[in-house]
């Protein structure tokens, strides 16, 4: 799956001969992607700054649909799927998208935290990365097993540069910047 001004599938089972088997238009420009079985997050930016998450049945590859598109005054920077929920990331918040209907997804709750820029979700915790001063990076360890009830569990700062993508295998985190 490709995010590109559209949402493109990409059938590699030949690796000799990738070829799109499925095409979808999003709403704005997508950026960035999340998939969990049968559906696609994709977020897009719009020209005002602001942003979309758009819902996507990708059961059939070869035909994919957006089930819904919600709007965000801010630009998603990151999303990530667990269960039912797509945890998005703008500049100012962690939010929780409730994706059980696809046709109709809420946000579920929203936890205020400066200058992140992305995130990667693993059990019950959040690992999401921004900016902490002027040019330092930092990862906020969030415990997301009650999306009602975000909480904060550990944070570390002066990371360098601040990272633009996180990656989550075997006990660590893989930070770029």
């Amino acid at each position: 799956y490709v995010a590109a001004s559209d949402l493109q599938v990409i059938d590699i089972s030949d690796p000799q001969f990738p070829q799109v088997v499925g095409i979808v238009e999003t709403p704005g420009i997508a950026e960035t992607i999340s998939v969990f079985g049968g559906l696609a997050c994709v977020a897009n930016a719009t020209n005002d700054n602001g942003g979309s998450l758009s819902v996507v049945d990708i059961s059939n590859p070869t035909l994919p649909q957006i089930l819904s598109s919600v709007e965000t005054p801010e630009r998603i920077l990151d999303v990530a799927i667990s269960g039912d929920l797509a945890w998005i990331v703008t500049g100012q918040n962690l939010s929780a998208m409730n994706i059980s209907n696809p046709a109709n997804p809420q946000i579920e709750s929203d936890l205020a935290l400066a200058n992140l820029t992305c995130l990667a979700t693993l059990g019950s915790y959040a690992y999401v990365a921004g900016r902490w001063g002027f040019s330092s990076g930092g990862l906020y360890v969030v415990d997301i097993s009650d999306p009602q009830n975000l909480q904060v569990v550990g944070s570390i700062g002066d990371l360098g540069a601040p990272p633009n993508s996180i990656v989550l295998e075997g006990g660590l985190a893989y930070l770029l910047s």
